[in-house]
């Protein structure tokens, strides 16, 4: 069986064979081609193409792209121990199960491996990134493992990811830097920073949703924010934190050099060149789903211990607004990832794990009662070895939700939510212990086939929670939600055995789907900018309740225009060829028509 190689679009594709594949990517003759090479056969030129993306398949694959290959390029391991290396471009690297090698290169790639006992390489820096002289500690150890530090503003560093103290939020020069980097898709963080620091940061780039460490935790060592487009006309913004290593009694350097491997790799995915976005929506009516035409919150915190031990914990939020209902439906995507080394040495003395088990839950502490949980996933499971966690979910009736362009709704047909996560995993005791009564999340994981060499076990969980608007609070402007996940071991040593807990824990803060806003609107017409202009030329109209699926119509002095909704607030409008003074413009929705109060003249060109 061959491999298949072909130009879609513009994105060179590569799909693997279920054995084991050599794939070599060179590049090309002229700009922006590739040669490919697979177990090598020259398969030819291809491109010029925008892009790569390769899906290795089953088998023991490697995987490399020449230095000299600059495009981006999606690799996917997938099942199997897998070899994988990017070009110079910002790559995306995922291993998927199985035990993988993944090694990092100049275009700041995220190194995601996935379930299995992997490695994450970094032979040189992986890129630059602008941190400002007052940033120090570990922190800055453990970004300068993999990166080059540069300071902001120094001579040929250009743009990129920015790293701050909270001190530098007061220098005009700093802040300004901040946002142009926030505003042009990169990483923006800040180290050692407590949980108000990071919020006066969030308010300063305006990001929507946040994130604070729970259970006790003061300064996380970095919060990093990021909103990324994610070519769908929405937004995805994400929160990520590196939390203070945990300290083991005893531990030795080796757990200290392992505990860096596992930060390096969850900074990868947050400074990556290209953002990791979630996957589009499955099924054949995607337009339909809430996966992809609301805008997504990601809040994504990483911990390890000095033994190596690792636990990552990841909420992936999209919401709904129900207007028939009177309720809003939040659906709750959460990754756990939990990393175990079943060789500790503890004050000079090796153990060897004697057992593992994981626990995660949420509970919802943020509004007046108590939500209601339901298709809470997966389900009670003895000794499973292959994981799905689903929802199958569908808001009938007018309903809102949140995108790039502010506010948006439908009124007729329905908005579902479909989805589905499956992973392979060594033999597991899954309990779902859901509290019905308080709308909490608890699983217990108890791993019963214990690993003989590092490993990373990766479980999805999904939920819904439906949340009536008279549990909000007055002025209510996000959700909280409590989160943690908690890996416990236990290693037999001489002269006695110790143990290994690590917890996790986050407050995750979601903006509400439709803002304080509880009933359509009809539109009202504010402004227009400028009052005055030239027939064919653009103006803009301003005002309230211009949901972009519900405009019908702008009319000028009752006349049909051409228009485009840039956003529920605002319209661009085209002057048509009808000139005069103290023309009404008025916006027709689905919810009615607005006032015609404001006008605007029309002169000839």
């Amino acid at each position: 069986m061959l491999s298949n190689v072909a130009v879609v679009g513009d994105i060179l594709t590569i799909e693997g064979t279920p054995g084991a594949d050599r794939i070599l990517i060179g590049p090309g003759g002229e700009a922006s081609t590739v040669r490919v090479f697979v177990d090598g056969r020259a398969m030819g030129q291809f491109g010029p193409v925008s892009g790569i993306e390769v899906d290795a398949g089953d088998g023991n694959d490697l995987v490399v792209l020449g230095p000299r290959v600059a495009l981006s390029a999606v690799i996917r391991g997938d099942a199997g121990n897998d070899q994988l290396r990017g070009g110079s471009g910002p790559d995306l690297v995922f291993g998927g199960e199985g035990d993988d090698l993944l090694v990092g290169t100049l275009g700041r790639d995220a190194l995601d491996g996935g379930p299995g006992s992997n490695r994450v390489v970094v032979p040189r820096s992986m890129g630059t990134i602008r941190v400002s002289e007052s940033v120090g500690g570990e922190a800055l150890r453990v970004l300068s493992l993999a990166y080059t530090i540069r300071p902001i503003g120094g001579p040929g560093v250009g743009s990129g990811p920015v790293v701050v103290s909270a001190e530098d939020l007061d220098d005009p020069l700093v802040a300004s830097a901040v946002r142009e980097a926030y505003e042009a898709g990169e990483t923006v963080a800040l180290a050692d920073a407590a949980p108000e620091q990071a919020d006066r940061l969030r308010g300063l780039l305006g990001h929507r949703g946040g994130s604070s460490p729970g259970g006790g935790v003061g300064s996380a060592e970095l919060i990093t924010f990021r909103r990324s487009d994610r070519g769908d006309g929405r937004t995805h913004e994400e929160t990520a934190t590196l939390l203070p290593r945990a300290e083991a009694e005893g531990a030795g350097p080796a757990g200290h050099h392992r505990a860096d491997r596992q930060a390096v790799g969850f900074l990868s995915t947050v400074f990556s060149g290209r953002p990791v976005l979630p996957d589009p929506a499955p099924g054949e009516t995607p337009e339909q789903d809430l996966i992809s035409i609301a805008d997504s919150y990601q809040m994504n915190y990483a911990g390890q211990d000095s033994y190596g031990n690792a636990v990552q914990l990841t909420n992936l939020i999209w919401s709904v607004r129900s207007f028939e209902h009177s309720l809003d439906v939040y659906y709750v995507l959460q990754e756990v990832d939990y990393h175990i080394e079943p060789l500790a040495r503890r004050s000079g003395y090796p153990g060897i794990l004697t057992q593992w088990d994981n626990t995660a839950l949420s509970n919802n502490i943020g509004i007046v009662g108590y939500p209601k949980v339901i298709q809470t996933s997966p389900p009670t499971t003895m000794e499973a070895t292959t994981l799905t966690s689903s929802v199958s979910y569908t808001v009938g009736g007018s309903a809102g939700w949140n995108q790039m362009q502010g506010l948006n709704a439908s009124v007729s047909g329905s908005v579902t939510v479909t989805n589905s996560k499956t992973t392979t995993i060594p033999p597991i005791d899954i309990t779902n212990n859901v509290g019905v009564t308080f709308g909490d999340t608890l699983w217990d994981y108890d791993v019963n086939e214990l690993p003989k060499t590092a490993e990373t076990v990766t479980l999805f969980n999904q939920w819904i929670w439906e949340v009536k608007f008279s549990e909000y609070t007055s002025d209510q402007q996000t959700l909280q939600f409590y989160s943690e996940a908690d890996l416990n071991a236990a290693y037999f040593s001489l002269p006695k055995g110790f143990n290994s807990s690590l917890t996790v824990s986050m407050n995750s803060n979601p903006p509400l789907p439709f803002g304080d806003t509880f009933s359509l609107q009809q539109p009202v017409v504010t402004a227009v900018n400028p009052d005055e202009v030239d027939s064919g030329k653009t103006f803009t109209v301003s005002g309230a309740g211009f949901y972009p699926s519900l405009v019908e119509d702008v009319l000028i002095d009752g006349e049909s225009a051409a228009f485009t909704v840039v956003s529920d607030t605002e319209i661009t409008v085209v002057a048509p060829q009808e000139l005069g003074f103290e023309l009404p413009v008025v916006v027709r929705t689905s919810e009615g028509t607005s006032n015609d109060d404001v006008t605007i003249a029309i002169d000839d060109l």
